[in-house]
Parts: C-alpha cells; sequence; structure tokens
C-alpha cells in the first residue's frame, strides 16, 4: 500500500517525507525541502489498525488550544515605542538582527513579525505585541 505524505514547507505530496530542523521548526518535508535544513531523519507512517468498525452519529470533539499569535497592529506601536526611546530603525535593527528594510515593513504594518521576533522586539522595547488566543478547532469523529 503507497501512503502519500505533504510536504509541510511546499505542498507537495509525496510518498517519501523526512523529519528536518528548518529555522528552528521541527517538520515533515520533501527531499527537495529537507535540504533547506538539517535532516533528523525519515517521517515515519503511523498505520492504525481498524479491528472493529463502529457505526452511529459523529461525534464532535472541542479541544481548547492556547496559540501565540501577534498583534495585527504591532507596527504602529513598535514605531512608536522605538522613537520615545530615541533609537532610529538603523540601530534598532541592527539590534533585531534583521535588515533595516524589513524592519521598515513591520513598522508600517506591511509585514508581521514571527511570534519569535515579536518576542525579542517585547523584550527590548518592554512593550506586549504577543497576545494568547484560544483556538477551538472543531473535529469529527466516526460516523459516515
Amino acid at each position: 500500500m503507497v501512503v502519500w505524505m505533504m510536504c509541510e514547507l511546499c505542498g507537495k505530496e509525496t510518498t517519501e517525507t523526512y523529519r528536518a530542523v528548518i529555522e528552528g521548526t521541527e517538520m515533515n518535508v520533501c527531499s527537495e525541502c529537507a535540504r533547506f535544513g538539517r535532516v533528523i531523519g525519515r517521517a515515519s507512517v503511523k498505520s492504525e489498525k481498524k479491528d472493529s468498525v463502529k457505526q452511529g452519529t459523529p461525534k464532535k470533539v472541542n479541544k481548547v488550544e492556547i496559540v501565540e499569535v501577534v498583534n495585527p497592529k504591532a507596527g504602529r506601536l513598535i514605531r512608536e515605542k522605538r522613537e520615545r526611546m530615541g533609537m532610529n530603525q538603523e540601530d534598532f535593527s541592527k539590534k533585531l538582527s534583521i535588515k533595516e528594510s524589513m524592519l521598515h515593513k513591520i513598522e508600517t504594518e506591511e509585514f508581521l513579525p514571527s511570534v519569535e521576533l515579536a518576542k525579542k522586539i517585547e523584550r527590548i522595547l518592554n512593550i506586549r505585541i504577543v497576545e494568547q488566543v484560544e483556538e477551538r478547532p472543531e473535529h469529527v469523529i466516526g460516523g459516515q
């Protein structure tokens, strides 16, 4: 039996994926995307045994998941606080180890920083731009 898996980076369907760390995130990727990070090993497919099939109505499973997201208005807050602290974009971008053009895009809200970068900004500027949000995915289990 051939099992098709999806690359978490490019979305390509493949029969063979690798477990790799790319930019600090562990993910299942195809052989082409594996070169962008450090390969840990091959991704394994967990086979599910279906000894008995239950018939009946589908059950909804609600699991609350806390997710960290960056405030969409973070750019304005970052710019205002940076200016109050007397830093220019060049100096602040060096502290963050990012390009000045990237900081400009963040401050003009063309680009939303990653949660990791946003936390670094929070530490330097002493502001809150990362929010914790409850996510309630609704899954249907069982039934036909």
